[in-house]
């Protein structure tokens, strides 16, 4: 997978690596937002290595905004037999939203 660094304003995107595991998970436990285990990222990452899902990690100044996932093959039947790929996990954390920033991930996916 070839990195994929877009640039909007202040905001950089690219996809998860190994580092980012912690740093996410902690993110989340400051907010008090449960269910957000490193099992779920290391799954992601592993997910993302295989080629059957996309994870993009929202930054601004190295600071971790959120994050879009995408999976290849959908768990919703007509989806998957449409061969439609789906997006199935956006979270951004809230000092980060309404500021258009995702218009940088879903612009990128739909290019």
């Amino acid at each position: 997978m070839t990195m994929l660094d877009v640039y909007r304003a202040w905001v950089r995107i690219r996809p998860l690596q190994d580092a980012d595991v912690a740093r996410i998970v902690a993110s989340f436990a400051a907010l008090g937002w449960p269910g957000k285990h490193p099992q779920q990222y290391q799954r992601y990452l592993h997910e993302q290595a295989s080629g059957d899902r996309v994870v993009w990690v929202a930054e601004q100044d190295d600071r971790f905004a959120g994050y879009a996932c995408l999976v290849w093959s959908s768990g919703y039947r007509p989806f998957r037999e449409g061969g439609i790929p789906e997006i199935v996990d956006v979270n951004v954390l809230p000092v980060y939203r309404r500021r258009g920033n995702w218009n940088s991930v879903d612009g990128r996916r739909r290019s």
